[in-house]
């Protein structure tokens, strides 16, 4: 007689840190009435699998020809998300 036992084998979901997200200007604006701006999100943490959604709509880590203004970016993994904003100035000049 042959006796089967049901069993489940649990493992251990791979660990994720906490995702974190800073936004750094590569370029400032040039002159008051400029469109050359460019920002960059850099993330930490997380699983490794990012995908952005800026407030200009674009989904890439980087974006460019921006006009003076405040910029938003939320940055996902599937698992968890972190908001970053970056106030970019035009010069006084």
């Amino acid at each position: 007689m042959e006796i089967s036992i049901p069993f489940c084998i649990q493992g251990t979901p791979p660990s994720t840190s906490s995702l974190t997200a800073s936004i750094t200007p590569l370029q400032e604006i040039s002159c008051q009435e400029s469109q050359d701006g460019v920002l960059a999100v850099s993330v930490t943490g997380g699983n490794g699998n990012y995908q952005y959604r800026w407030s200009t709509g674009a989904q890439t880590p980087e974006i460019s020809n921006l006009s003076a203004g405040n910029y938003t970016v939320t940055v996902s993994d599937g698992l968890q998300q972190q908001k970053a904003s970056y106030d970019l100035k035009a010069p006084l000049h």
